[in-house]
């Protein structure tokens, strides 16, 4: 069973709720309970970071938050 989706360089809150609602239309159709599959967002870069806060608070769906600081040095 999928419990959760990992969402890689999040930069900004609209990405995870593109995300929350197309899982939203997957379990409707495959009749799955709504809101069942979580998310795991990925801070990779400095507009992510500096937007982190709206991020956190984007979907009910959104279990964790991991900072990536290889690719975060990179940008």
């Amino acid at each position: 069973n999928l419990d959760c989706i990992m969402l890689p360089k999040v930069q900004d809150a609209q990405q995870v709720v593109a995300l929350d609602l197309l899982l939203t239309q997957i379990e409707k159709t495959m009749g799955y309970e709504v809101g069942r599959i979580g998310i795991e967002a990925q801070i990779e870069n400095a507009k992510g970071l500096v937007n982190v806060d709206d991020i956190a608070g984007s979907s009910p769906r959104l279990e964790t938050i991991v900072f990536g600081p290889a690719d975060f040095m990179a940008s």
